[in-house]
């Protein structure tokens, strides 16, 4: 059984169901998932070879640090924005139809 959809149908455990995602709730994932990340990536390491060249430091190594920092800091949001998400219910999948009921039951 999946938690967190919304049954406006009233199926039943072991009734076999359509389940319908949201329209945008796959593209807005998909750039979260895939988008965000390399964003962070790229933007923490042009930050630590940006401040690495103003203190005169090793660029090479502070912007492989600063992308590992972007990069943390990028999926730490991607995580954040995903748990307020799940608690919203224009996101949630809905039960749109019930194809079989399970057998026995009145």
């Amino acid at each position: 059984m999946l938690t967190g959809v919304i049954d406006p149908l009233g199926a039943r455990v072991g009734d076999t169901v359509e389940v319908e995602i949201p329209e945008g709730v796959r593209s807005r994932a998909a750039f979260a998932i895939y988008v965000v990340p390399v964003a962070g990536l790229f933007v923490g390491y042009l930050a630590g070879d940006l401040l690495s060249r103003a203190l005169g430091g090793a660029s090479d190594l502070a912007g492989a640090g600063g992308a590992v920092a972007g990069l943390v800091m990028a999926l730490l949001a991607v995580r954040g924005v995903e748990r307020r998400m799940l608690c919203a219910r224009s996101v949630a999948p809905r039960v749109s139809a019930i194809i079989a009921r399970v057998s026995g039951r009145t």
